[in-house]
């Protein structure tokens, strides 16, 4: 069986975002994440971890998200499908997104049924890019057909699908070429990072999705960015020594 092989992309722009995500590494933090033991997962936001003598806690969330972030940006033109059974109208998911009350829609910002048009427009006025460079699929009838595999035995939350579709439109800087790689791929990233406690799918398991596909994907490809330290994505909670030491005084 012949390998496929990875197409090597010469693009400035990804490149100089892949220069920026490894100059910005805290090589403490990735050592850390990199010999990690997983310990449990305490909900689909927060895990503990152990290396060495310390146990941290984890926002499950935020590493998920900069880790999702960075497996875009590095599987530029590479990464593989989530097909859909079927295709899902753009127009649809729109709709349902102005409908939500985290879109903030307004009758000053114009008519539902004209604001979804237009996100289908958009879309399909960049399919080409979109099924190139990120694996996601919208035929010509403004139908979603795939979105993009970044992890394997991962599927983002559908609940979150429509406002997804609405935030690719209105989020992504579609006019220059890095500013658009680096919002499709955070926009991206923070919808597939959400870890929802419940699913449609037939034997849905957050818990072993957090501990056999997310952190060990977190444990060989991570990059911790130096903001890590300060944003409270991951906290020492207790150094063993000084745990044991505790005890025996009781």
């Amino acid at each position: 069986m012949s390998k496929i092989s990875r197409c090597v992309t010469e693009l400035s722009s990804v490149l100089e975002l892949r220069k920026a995500i490894e100059d910005n590494c805290h090589q403490v933090l990735r050592e850390t994440f990199a010999q990690h033991v997983f310990v449990g997962a305490i909900d689909p936001n927060r895990a503990l971890i152990q290396y060495s003598t310390k146990l941290y806690l984890c926002d499950t969330t935020k590493i998920l998200q900069e880790l999702l972030y960075q497996f875009v940006i590095y599987n530029f033109q590479n990464l593989g499908f989530i097909k859909l059974s079927e295709g899902v109208s753009i127009y649809e998911l729109a709709m349902m997104a102005l409908n939500l009350p985290e879109t903030g829609w307004t009758p000053e910002d114009g008519d539902k049924d004209e604001l979804a048009k237009r996100i289908v427009e958009i879309l399909i006025d960049n399919n080409a890019m979109l099924l190139d460079y990120f694996s996601l699929e919208i035929d010509k009838d403004g139908n979603l057909c795939s979105l993009p595999l970044l992890l394997d035995n991962y599927v983002p939350d559908v609940a979150g699908l429509p406002m997804y579709i609405i935030r690719l439109a209105t989020e992504v800087t579609w006019e220059t070429e890095k500013e658009c790689f680096t919002t499709f791929a955070e926009e991206t990233a923070k919808y597939y990072a959400k870890v929802s406690p419940n699913s449609k799918f037939e034997n849905y398991d957050w818990k072993w999705i957090i501990e056999h596909v997310i952190y060990p994907a977190i444990k060989d490809f991570f990059i911790p960015p130096k903001e890590f330290t300060e944003n409270a994505a991951i906290l020492e909670i207790a150094n063993l020594p000084n745990l044991y030491k505790v005890f025996e005084r009781c």
